[in-house]
């Protein structure tokens, strides 16, 4: 182990190739060995390799950290290539793997010259190809930016049977979240990363305790948020415990599917923490004494959130309409949904009878994973 020189030098021809390596490695994601995490850095998260007509593939525009020898290269493409792969096996399929690599001359590496590359390796043909023992193919120094599997009857890369599996790693710079497609990938990268690390997992943050990985809550967008109504002119007989079908859902901002969505009476909320809002209605033509009580109950704690009570001596504010709000603070881990409930319950006497009623929701969600 030597200090290595600084990059940049004030003085000229004194920092070779590898001083700057290894003083580059510093800026980049590594593992609790001090091995840099290459991968593409990552400007979006669509594929970056894509079939054509022939027996190639295109490569779309990145920048990437190589590594070897706990150096790090930074290499760019700055537009869209194509990279040519075999032809197709004379029979049963196998995988090739398209790679980018800096290949270098001078000690210690020893590599046929200078220059940038795409370049493919091919694994063996078999009537079931091993995807893993192609990507072990790839020369020390590579990375693997996909995999495409061609069976013996392709004529192009966009023939049946073809398919291209996008396996570039993402990196990140030191102190940022690094993206992984699934928990897979990020358990396969190491099994002890440095204490800190953090990561993005299908967009859920994680960061990792020295133990196990934990979620990260980050702040949600004022515009993810989602109403629902209640048709109303729904009457409502003595003495009834009533739910009512929620309907017309409309989301905005990031809000999708996964995170909050209706199902016949019930609010199904996902990871995050929520801020829930109901505002009720109702009206009574009739003369009679009745309490009504209004609640929104977790039916997956199987507890109340929050609830609010109305009581009149004649008729609904004396034949007239009455209103309640009610609000509920609602947090869901990784992993889990929650399921709220509005419910109300009326209790009258032989003249009290609720002619209509409604309900009006909206969530917020001010914390996500």
């Amino acid at each position: 182990m030597v200090l290595r020189n600084s990059f940049p030098h004030l003085a000229d021809g004194i920092v070779g190739a590898s001083d700057v390596g290894y003083d580059l490695a510093g800026l980049i994601s590594r593992r609790s060995d001090g091995t840099p995490r290459a991968g593409i850095l990552p400007r979006h998260f669509d594929p970056l390799v894509a079939a054509r007509a022939s027996m190639g593939v295109t490569v779309s525009a990145f920048e990437a950290v190589l590594t070897r020898s706990g150096q790090v290269r930074l290499i760019m493409n700055d537009g869209t290539v194509v990279v040519p792969i075999g032809n197709p096996p004379g029979a049963n399929s196998r995988y090739d793997v398209v790679y980018v690599k800096q290949n270098e001359n001078a000690a210690p590496f020893s590599d046929a010259n200078n220059t940038p590359i795409f370049g493919y390796v091919s694994g063996g043909a078999s009537a079931t190809p091993s995807e893993a023992a192609a990507l072990a193919l790839v020369p020390a120094g590579g990375i693997p930016l996909a995999t495409v599997l061609v069976p013996s009857t392709a004529t192009t890369t966009q023939s049946s049977g073809v398919v291209i599996n996008q396996r570039f790693p993402y990196t990140a710079l030191a102190g940022r979240p690094i993206p992984f497609r699934n928990d897979t990938e990020r358990s396969a990268w190491c099994t002890a990363p440095i204490a800190g690390t953090e990561a993005l997992v299908n967009g859920i943050r994680t960061s990792y305790d020295g133990t196990a990985w934990r979620n990260v809550m980050t702040s949600g967008s004022p515009a993810d948020t989602a109403s629902w109504t209640v048709a109303n002119n729904t009457a409502i007989g003595q003495n009834a415990d009533t739910t009512f079908a929620q309907s017309a859902l409309t989301r905005s901002g990031a809000l999708a599917a996964a995170d909050i969505s209706l199902s016949g009476t019930d609010i199904i909320l996902g990871p995050g923490m929520w801020l829930v809002d109901f505002m009720e209605w109702g009206y009574d033509a009739g003369l009679g004494r009745f309490t009504v009580l209004t609640s929104v109950r977790s039916i997956t704690q199987n507890r109340v959130l929050d609830q609010t009570r109305e009581s009149t001596q004649s008729g609904y504010g004396g034949g007239g309409t009455g209103a309640a709000s009610l609000q509920a603070t609602v947090f869901v881990d990784v992993g889990a949904t929650e399921t709220l409930r509005p419910q109300r319950l009326f209790y009258a006497d032989a003249t009290g009878t609720l002619n209509s009623f409604g309900v009006t929701g909206r969530a917020r969600r001010v914390m996500r994973f």
